[in-house]
């Protein structure tokens, strides 16, 4: 039997639904999760259904993965793996340095998450969470607190141009589109509008028009 194909993308608002049911199956808090729901990564299948959400929340150089959920656990290190290579990406392009976890299971220390000491605590960003729970971390570029790293916030730096330039671009392509409708529209009211007056008349000189009509 062919294994289920499955893809991963960035959650849209079109998604909440599904992710209010993996969120209440976990019995997270669902009304608090919806609030940062472009934290999530979701793994669908072939007839889009919404297999897995994995989020993601930055803050700075640091990153933490928190609320995984599944559909089905039969798949779960499948759709994890997916969705890492997202994380890993967003966290590239941001030159993220270190991602945190709570209470990660064996999937997570296989692919690189160590158990934090007292020292490398102290970096855990308060918004976090309590410094006080069993968290797991993984650092992806060294040296990842040093001052002046100037080659991460150049990288950082051209992500987001890249970002404004293909917003941009969006823009200007939908403004361009928009003005060649309205340009469309005008021409096919012209059209009409011609051919309305030329049918009026052909039908005059062939004495169809108004009072042409004899007894």
């Amino acid at each position: 039997m062919d294994e289920p194909v499955f893809l991963a993308r960035r959650a849209t608002l079109d998604d909440l639904p599904a992710l209010r049911e993996l969120w209440q199956q976990e019995q997270f808090d669902a009304d608090a999760l919806e609030k940062c729901i472009t934290d999530f990564q979701v793994a669908y299948d072939a007839e889009g259904t919404i297999m897995a959400a994995i989020g993601m929340r930055r803050e700075g150089e640091q990153g933490v993965v928190y609320s995984e959920a599944f559909k089905d656990f039969g798949h779960a290190d499948r759709l994890r793996a997916l969705i890492w290579e997202r994380i890993k990406t967003i966290a590239k392009n941001y030159a993220m340095a270190r991602l945190w976890m709570l209470d990660c299971v064996h999937f997570w220390k296989e692919f690189g998450f160590d158990e934090a000491d007292e020292e490398t605590l102290n970096d855990l960003p308060e918004n976090f969470g309590d410094r006080e729970g069993n968290w797991f971390t993984i650092m992806l570029r060294s040296d990842p607190f040093a001052k002046g790293d100037a080659m991460a916030k150049q990288q950082e730096l051209m992500f987001r141009e890249a970002l404004r330039a293909e917003t941009e671009k969006t823009m200007h392509q939908a403004k361009v589109v928009r003005v060649l409708a309205l340009v469309l529209s005008i021409l096919l009211f012209v059209i009409i509008v011609i051919g309305g007056i030329k049918l009026v008349q052909v039908q005059k000189q062939r004495g169809y028009g108004p009072g042409s009509y004899q007894r």
